[in-house]
C-alpha cells in the first residue's frame, strides 16, 4: 500500500499488534507506527486487529481484513467479533456461529445469540435458554438455564427458576443454585444475596 504520512486524520484508535484503525471523512482504515496506511480508507466501521484479523463494515455488512490489507472473510455478515481462540462469532440471516480464519464455518450458524471463546469455551443461547459449547461446537454443558455469565477461576454463575448458583466446566453442579442472586467469583470469593441477606462466600468451602 503507497505510504501515506503526516495526514491529520479525526480519530485515531488505540495500536493493537502493531496496527491502529484511524477515521478520517467519515471513513475507517489502518496505519501502522510509520504512519503508513496499510489497510484503505473506505469502511464505514472498522474493529481492532485480534489474533492476525480485524473486522471492518462496508455498505452494513461485516467482514475481515488482515494486516496486508486484504479482504480475507467476505463482508457479508450481519454482524462479528473479534477473533478469540481461533473462532470468530458470526450473525447471519439472523443467526449466530463459529468461524475460523480459513472462513470455514466451525460451529454452525444456528443459534440465537452466542459469546467469545473463553478459556475453551463459549456460551450459547437457543430457544430462550443458555448453556455452553467448546470449539468443536459441542453442547458440553446443557443449553437449559434461564442465563449464564462468564468463566472466571473455572466457575461461571448460572440462572435456573430465579435462583442462581454456580457450575463447572464439566457442567457440575458445584455451588447449589439456591441463592438470590450472585456475582462473578474474583479468584477465592464472591458476594451473594440470600433470603434478603448479602455476604460473602469462599470458593475453597466448596471445591477444596
Amino acid at each position: 500500500m503507497k505510504s501515506e504520512t503526516r495526514i491529520k486524520y479525526d480519530y485515531v484508535g488505540i495500536f493493537h499488534e502493531g496496527l491502529a484503525w484511524v477515521y478520517l471523512n467519515g471513513k475507517y482504515g489502518f496505519i501502522n507506527r510509520q504512519h503508513e496506511v496499510i489497510v484503505p480508507i473506505i469502511y464505514d466501521g472498522a474493529g481492532y486487529f485480534s489474533e492476525g484479523l480485524a473486522w471492518v463494515r462496508l455498505n452494513e455488512k461485516y467482514g475481515f481484513v488482515n494486516k496486508q490489507g486484504q479482504v480475507v472473510i467476505p463482508i457479508i455478515y450481519d454482524y462479528v467479533g473479534d477473533f478469540h481462540e481461533g473462532l470468530a462469532w458470526v450473525k447471519f440471516k439472523g443467526k449466530y456461529g463459529f468461524i475460523n480464519p480459513q472462513h470455514e464455518v466451525v460451529i454452525p450458524i444456528l443459534y440465537d445469540l452466542v459469546g467469545n471463546f473463553s478459556e475453551g469455551l463459549a456460551w450459547a443461547k437457543l430457544k430462550g435458554k443458555w448453556g455452553f459449547i467448546n470449539i468443536e461446537g459441542q453442547g458440553v454443558i446443557p443449553i437449559i438455564y434461564d442465563f449464564v455469565g462468564n468463566f472466571h477461576w473455572g466457575l461461571v454463575r448460572v440462572e435456573l427458576k430465579a435462583k442462581w448458583g454456580f457450575i463447572n466446566k464439566q457442567g457440575h453442579v458445584v455451588i447449589p443454585i439456591i441463592y438470590d442472586f450472585v456475582d462473578n467469583f474474583n479468584k477465592e470469593s464472591t458476594w451473594i444475596k440470600f433470603k434478603g441477606i448479602t455476604g460473602v462466600i469462599s470458593k475453597t468451602r466448596y471445591t477444596s
